[in-house]
């Protein structure tokens, strides 16, 4: 089972969680970042054409 789990192989799956990891934070921080530009953005756009 050892011999089985090669370096590269973990390696790969290290590189694929922390990309899913970034992916998804980046995905909650864009998405929070949209909704408070709305907010904000919103009436300044309004009172400045």
């Amino acid at each position: 089972m050892q011999m089985r789990f090669s370096p590269t192989g973990l390696g790969l799956i290290l590189t694929f969680v922390v990309i899913i990891g970034s992916v998804l934070s980046l995905a909650v921080m864009k998405s929070q970042n949209a909704n408070a530009e709305i907010v904000t953005d919103s009436p300044a756009e309004s009172g400045s054409p």
